[in-house]
This record gives structure tokens, sequence and C-alpha cells, in this order.
């Protein structure tokens, strides 16, 4: 399987490290593998570093299936973004691409691309933080 993932429970958080040559099939068994494991819960933060990745096996008429897959696994895991982390000038223009096309098809999908796991990490504390600021206006504008 060309992508591994780690579940931190703690912070709700799936980091997937895809390596080799990743394709279609790869993406959406990754997808089916996280969304059957009974260990995950929903509303996860999914953090996807592209390092390891040394060909994307993908056409641009097969990147126009991902938004589907992906929309699925949001919708299932009740995703609250993604983080694409693309360090070199090859893995950060796919993420990229795959930022505008996830978009683009569901204006919904909250997705980033970033350099390193330091700015990865930022948006996941802003994404803890965030949903617990809100909660506060709640419990304000209800006295």
């Amino acid at each position: 399987m060309p992508v591994i993932y780690e579940y931190d429970s703690g912070l709700n958080t799936i980091h997937a490290r895809p390596y080799g040559m990743l394709s279609i099939l790869e993406i959406g068994n990754y997808f089916n593998e996280v969304t059957n494991d009974d260990e995950i819960t929903t509303g996860i933060i999914e953090v996807v570093h592209f390092k390891n990745v040394k060909e994307f096996l993908f056409s641009s008429s097969d990147a126009l299936i991902i938004p589907k897959l992906y929309r699925e696994f949001k919708d299932t895991m009740r995703l609250r973004r993604t983080i694409l982390i693309g360090e070199s000038e090859l893995h950060f223009g796919i993420a990229r691409m795959l930022q505008i096309i996830l978009e683009m098809n569901d204006i919904k999908s909250v997705v980033f691309v970033v350099r390193d796991e330091k700015e990865a990490n930022k948006l996941i504390k802003e994404a803890i933080i965030q949903p617990l600021l809100h909660s506060d206006d709640l419990e304000r504008s209800e006295m």
C-alpha cells in the first residue's frame, strides 16, 4: 500500500504519507482504509506529506476523479480541513493543483497547501482553537 497513515487521537489528526508511485487507485484505497478504520473518529484534520512520492501516476483526466473520491471521504469523515505539505517545487505544484481542483468542485472544501510541517502544525492548532472560539461566542449569545 503506497499510503501509510498515522492517527493522532489527541489532536484527531491523520498524517498520511504516500510514497513511491501514487495513483488514483492508491488514493481511493487510502480513503477507504481510513473510512473503515474503527480507531478513527469523525471530525478529523488530514495532513498529507508528499515528501516521499517519487512519481504521480495520474493524467489530467484521471485527476478529475479525485474530487468525487475526496468529497465522499470528506463527508463521511466530517473532515475539518486538509493540509497538503509540498516541500519540493514538484510536490508543492501538484498540491496546489489538487487544492484548486478540490475547491472548484466543492466550495465547502477547506484545503491548505504549505511548504513544511511547521506551517502545517500552525494550521492544526488553528483548527483546534477555532471551534472553541465559536462555542464561546454561542455561549455568550445565549446569556
